[in-house]
C-alpha cells in the first residue's frame, strides 16, 4: 500500500530509541552485592523499588512526529493502516519496516487520536502469546499510548478489565493502561481509582494475576481507601503476591507501616494451586543451580589456573530470595 509522503517516512525509520548508557555506579553496587550474597542483592533491589511505581513516561523519549515529520491529524487514517498492517507487523525482525507500527502507534498517541482506539484494542489478542514477537512492544508501548489519548480511552479499557471471558493478559494490559492514564492525568486519578476498586471487589472471581496488577495500581495511585478490601483479598489468598508483593509490602507502600519487610513477598501467601506450581519451579531451579555448581567446581578442579569468578554459578549455588517482578 502506498502512503502519503510524510507518513511513508515511518516505514524506513527503524529503531530510533536511544539506548541508555550503563550506570557504572549501579553496576559496581550490584557486583558488590553479588559478592556479598543473595540477601544483599534483594536489599539493593528493594532499596530502589520505590522508583518502580513512580510515573515513568516512556513517551518523553519518543520522537516528536508532528515536529520532525509534519504528521498531523489528517494523517490519522493512514497511521491506523500502518498500525494494523499485517505485513508490517510480521516483517522480518531485523528490518526497518517492522518498526513502522510502533512509530504509527506513538504518533497516534501524540495526536490524541481517539478514533484509533478500536484499532489499538484490536491488537490486544496478540499479547496472549508471550512468544509472539509483537507481544513485547505492545505491552511496553500501549499503556503510554492510551495515556496520551487520555480520557476517551477510559470507557474503552474499563470493560476489558471487567470482561472475564477475555484472556488474562488482555485484561492485565488494559489494567496497566488505565494506571498510566491516571499517572499522566491527575484530573482522572479518582475516576481510575474507582474503576480499580470496583473491579477489585470481584477478587474472588478475578484471576489471581489480575488481582496482583490491580493491587499494584492501587499502590501506585496511593489508594489507601482500598486497604480493607486488599486485606480481605489477601486473607482469602486470592492474590498472586509475586506480581506486586505481600500484604505487609502493600501496607508499607501505602504508608500504613514504617517497617519495610525483609522480602517483598512470602511464598506462603500464594493461593494453594499457585504455591504448588511455585514450589515445583523452585525445586527445578534448585536442581539446575546444584548441577551448575557441581559442573563449575568440576571444571575449576580440572583447570586450577582458571578459578571461578565471584559471579559464577559456584558462588551463587543457593537461589535468590523473592525479588520484585517488573511490570509488563
Amino acid at each position: 500500500m502506498s502512503y502519503d509522503k510524510l507518513v511513508s517516512q515511518l516505514l524506513q525509520l527503524g529503531d530510533t530509541d536511544i539506548k541508555p548508557k550503563p550506570n557504572l555506579e549501579k553496576l559496581k553496587k550490584l557486583q558488590q552485592a553479588l559478592q556479598t550474597g543473595p540477601e544483599a542483592v534483594t536489599e539493593m533491589i528493594l532499596d530502589s523499588s520505590t522508583d518502580l511505581d513512580k510515573a515513568y513516561k516512556h513517551s518523553d523519549k519518543w520522537l516528536d512526529y508532528q515536529k520532525k515529520f509534519g504528521i498531523t491529524t489528517q494523517h490519522i487514517p493512514e497511521l491506523i493502516e500502518i498500525l494494523t498492517d499485517k505485513e508490517l507487523l510480521w516483517a522480518p525482525g531485523d528490518s526497518k519496516e517492522v518498526w513502522a507500527p510502533t512509530h504509527a502507534a506513538r504518533a497516534l498517541g501524540q495526536l490524541g487520536a481517539a478514533e484509533a482506539l478500536p484499532a489499538l484494542v484490536s491488537l490486544f489478542p496478540i499479547v496472549e502469546n508471550i512468544y509472539n514477537a509483537n507481544a513485547d512492544w505492545l505491552c511496553n508501548e500501549l499503556p503510554d499510548i492510551f495515556a496520551l489519548i487520555g480520557k476517551s480511552a477510559i470507557p474503552v479499557l474499563a470493560p476489558i478489565i471487567a470482561d472475564n471471558t477475555l484472556h488474562d493478559s488482555q485484561r492485565t494490559l488494559a489494567s496497566e493502561s488505565l494506571r498510566k492514564i491516571a499517572e499522566y492525568h491527575s484530573d482522572l486519578l479518582e475516576q481510575c481509582k474507582d474503576i480499580f476498586i470496583t473491579q477489585f471487589q470481584h477478587y474472588q472471581t478475578n484471576p489471581y494475576e489480575l488481582n496482583g496488577f490491580i493491587e499494584g495500581s492501587l499502590c501506585s495511585l496511593k489508594a489507601v481507601e482500598a486497604i480493607d478490601l486488599i486485606r480481605e483479598a489477601h486473607k482469602a489468598k486470592k492474590v498472586d503476591v509475586r506480581v506486586h508483593g505481600s500484604l505487609a509490602w502493600v501496607e508499607y507502600e501505602l504508608g500504613l507501616s514504617t517497617k519495610r519487610p525483609k522480602f517483598n513477598y512470602d511464598e506462603n501467601e500464594l493461593p494453594p494451586e499457585l504455591l504448588e506450581q511455585h514450589l515445583k519451579a523452585k525445586q527445578a531451579t534448585d536442581q539446575f543451580l546444584e548441577s551448575s555448581s557441581f559442573l563449575s567446581k568440576a571444571l575449576a578442579s580440572s583447570s586450577p589456573s582458571s578459578p571461578s569468578s565471584p559471579s559464577s554459578p559456584s558462588s551463587l549455588s543457593s537461589p535468590l530470595p523473592p525479588l520484585p517482578l517488573p511490570r509488563k
